[in-house]
Protein backbone atom coordinates (compact mmCIF):
# COMPACT_ATOMS: atom_id res chain seq x y z
CA UNK A 1 0.00 0.00 0.00
CA UNK A 2 1.56 3.26 -0.64
CA UNK A 3 1.89 6.26 1.45
CA UNK A 4 -0.13 8.93 1.03
CA UNK A 5 1.95 11.99 0.32
CA UNK A 6 2.74 14.42 3.31
CA UNK A 7 2.07 18.37 2.15
CA UNK A 8 3.32 20.25 5.62
CA UNK A 9 5.31 19.50 8.34
CA UNK A 10 5.14 21.09 11.84
CA UNK A 11 8.30 20.71 14.51
CA UNK A 12 8.41 22.61 17.59
CA UNK A 13 12.06 23.48 19.39
CA UNK A 14 11.38 20.84 21.85
CA UNK A 15 11.02 17.88 19.67
CA UNK A 16 7.34 17.32 18.35
CA UNK A 17 6.67 16.59 15.06
CA UNK A 18 3.23 16.46 13.58
CA UNK A 19 3.26 15.57 9.30
CA UNK A 20 0.00 17.42 7.70
CA UNK A 21 -0.82 19.15 11.10
CA UNK A 22 -4.65 19.95 11.59
CA UNK A 23 -5.76 23.17 13.21
CA UNK A 24 -6.28 21.11 16.68
CA UNK A 25 -2.69 19.59 16.09
CA UNK A 26 -1.15 23.33 15.95
CA UNK A 27 -3.24 24.39 18.61
CA UNK A 28 -1.60 22.07 20.85
CA UNK A 29 1.97 22.41 19.65
CA UNK A 30 1.53 26.36 20.03
CA UNK A 31 -0.11 25.88 24.09
CA UNK A 32 2.53 23.50 24.76
CA UNK A 33 5.46 25.98 24.07
CA UNK A 34 7.14 27.23 27.21
CA UNK A 35 10.36 28.75 28.12
CA UNK A 36 13.46 27.99 28.33
CA UNK A 37 13.48 24.82 25.57
CA UNK A 38 10.32 24.81 23.80
CA UNK A 39 9.62 27.77 22.48
CA UNK A 40 8.70 28.01 18.84
CA UNK A 41 6.82 25.65 16.28
CA UNK A 42 8.21 25.95 12.42
CA UNK A 43 5.58 25.21 9.58
CA UNK A 44 6.68 24.35 6.36
CA UNK A 45 6.47 22.24 3.17
CA UNK A 46 8.13 18.60 3.11
CA UNK A 47 10.16 19.19 0.21
CA UNK A 48 13.81 19.66 -0.01
CA UNK A 49 14.05 23.20 -1.43
CA UNK A 50 11.05 24.68 0.26
CA UNK A 51 10.93 28.30 -0.25
CA UNK A 52 9.31 29.23 2.55
CA UNK A 53 7.79 28.67 6.51
CA UNK A 54 6.16 30.43 9.07
CA UNK A 55 7.16 30.07 12.70
CA UNK A 56 5.08 30.88 15.85
CA UNK A 57 7.69 31.78 18.97
CA UNK A 58 6.59 32.33 22.40
CA UNK A 59 8.05 35.60 23.58
CA UNK A 60 8.93 36.32 27.46
CA UNK A 61 5.76 38.44 27.53
CA UNK A 62 3.20 35.73 27.13
CA UNK A 63 2.11 36.81 23.60
CA UNK A 64 3.37 34.89 20.22
CA UNK A 65 5.28 36.17 17.63
CA UNK A 66 4.19 34.82 14.42
CA UNK A 67 6.40 34.97 11.19
CA UNK A 68 6.07 34.16 7.19
CA UNK A 69 9.23 34.55 5.04
CA UNK A 70 9.15 33.17 1.55
CA UNK A 71 12.36 33.47 0.03
CA UNK A 72 10.75 33.02 -3.79
CA UNK A 73 8.65 36.07 -3.90
CA UNK A 74 11.16 38.40 -1.39
CA UNK A 75 8.64 38.62 1.34
CA UNK A 76 8.61 38.79 5.33
CA UNK A 77 5.67 38.95 7.33
CA UNK A 78 5.82 39.69 11.26
CA UNK A 79 2.81 39.88 13.61
CA UNK A 80 2.37 39.51 17.45
CA UNK A 81 -0.87 37.35 18.52
CA UNK A 82 -2.48 36.51 21.96
CA UNK A 83 -5.13 34.58 20.85
CA UNK A 84 -4.15 30.51 20.03
CA UNK A 85 -7.31 30.12 18.32
CA UNK A 86 -6.73 32.54 15.82
CA UNK A 87 -3.28 31.19 15.23
CA UNK A 88 -3.94 27.70 15.10
CA UNK A 89 -6.82 29.19 12.19
CA UNK A 90 -4.01 30.60 10.25
CA UNK A 91 -1.37 28.04 10.52
CA UNK A 92 -3.52 25.54 9.61
CA UNK A 93 -5.10 26.57 6.78
CA UNK A 94 -2.77 24.29 4.30
CA UNK A 95 -1.88 27.12 2.38
CA UNK A 96 0.96 29.35 2.09
CA UNK A 97 -1.35 31.17 4.34
CA UNK A 98 0.61 34.68 5.02
CA UNK A 99 1.32 35.26 1.46
CA UNK A 100 -1.75 37.90 1.14
CA UNK A 101 -1.36 41.53 2.93
CA UNK A 102 -5.42 40.94 3.14
CA UNK A 103 -4.95 38.51 5.39
CA UNK A 104 -2.56 40.29 8.01
CA UNK A 105 -4.52 43.66 7.57
CA UNK A 106 -7.37 41.27 9.26
CA UNK A 107 -5.47 39.15 11.05
CA UNK A 108 -3.64 41.74 13.18
CA UNK A 109 -5.86 44.86 12.73
CA UNK A 110 -4.06 46.64 15.38
CA UNK A 111 -1.34 49.06 13.97
CA UNK A 112 2.17 48.17 14.28
CA UNK A 113 1.78 44.67 13.67
CA UNK A 114 1.74 42.78 10.32
CA UNK A 115 4.68 44.95 8.88
CA UNK A 116 7.81 42.99 7.13
CA UNK A 117 10.64 43.66 9.19
CA UNK A 118 14.77 42.44 8.29
CA UNK A 119 15.91 39.08 9.28
CA UNK A 120 18.93 41.29 10.96
CA UNK A 121 16.70 42.18 13.72
CA UNK A 122 15.08 38.36 14.21
CA UNK A 123 15.51 36.37 17.22
CA UNK A 124 17.45 33.02 16.36
CA UNK A 125 14.05 31.59 17.87
CA UNK A 126 12.16 33.12 15.17
CA UNK A 127 14.23 32.58 11.99
CA UNK A 128 15.24 28.66 12.57
CA UNK A 129 18.55 29.25 12.90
Amino acid sequence: MEREPIYYIAKSEGGDVNEDPSEDALYTMIEDLTHPDNTYVIIEPDEEDSTWFASVALREDGRYEVEYRDTLHREHRVTVETDLSHIAKMTGSGEPWMRSPRIWITWSGRSGYGRSRSSASMSPACTGT
